[in-house]
């Protein structure tokens, strides 16, 4: 068995032993800008538990709503920098080599995914995200999310598949 760490929306989950437990989640492979763009609209769920053969038991559970999430978001665009720089240097260079469609062509590949795979930090997550009672995480959902942003939710079915609640 081993004890992870699991988030949405990608399902990413880090896994390390029950005596190294890992510190971060991992959210996805060559994020862009654009990638971030569109989880600045998306809420996430993080769940921590142990991972046996036969499923994923939840031991806790946190909803980060987009706004929760700014502050990693931000990280995430700093690191962009280099990759940015860089980018820019090479279409500068080329600029007057290569026709209008192949620069637009490079740029759309530059953009796309740069080799970056940002992890959210576990303390992050407890700091800035709210629990959610795994044991009835639809109605904790719907309640945290009623009280966060307004919204009332359609309950899901919860407990469902691979899940164990502790």
């Amino acid at each position: 068995m081993q004890e992870g760490w699991g988030t949405t929306p990608r399902t990413a989950r880090a896994a390390g032993s029950s005596s190294n437990p890992p510190r971060s989640a991992a959210s996805g492979r060559d994020v862009s800008l654009e990638t971030i763009k569109r989880w600045r609209r998306r809420y996430w769920i993080f769940a921590a538990g142990t991972n046996y053969k036969d499923g994923f038991e939840i031991n806790s559970m946190y909803l980060c709503t987009p706004a929760m999430m700014e502050g990693q978001f931000d990280l995430f665009e700093t690191r962009f920098g280099p990759d940015l720089d860089l980018k820019e240097a090479v279409l500068g260079h080329v600029g007057g080599i290569l026709k209008k469609d192949k620069l637009d062509r490079l740029a759309y590949l530059m953009d796309r995914g740069m080799t970056h795979n940002p992890y959210i930090g576990l303390k992050y997550v407890r700091e800035h995200g709210v629990e959610l009672d795994p044991a009835d995480a639809a109605q904790s959902l719907e309640q945290t999310l009623a009280e966060h942003d307004g919204r009332r939710r359609s309950k899901s079915a919860a407990g469902s598949g691979p899940f164990r609640h502790r």
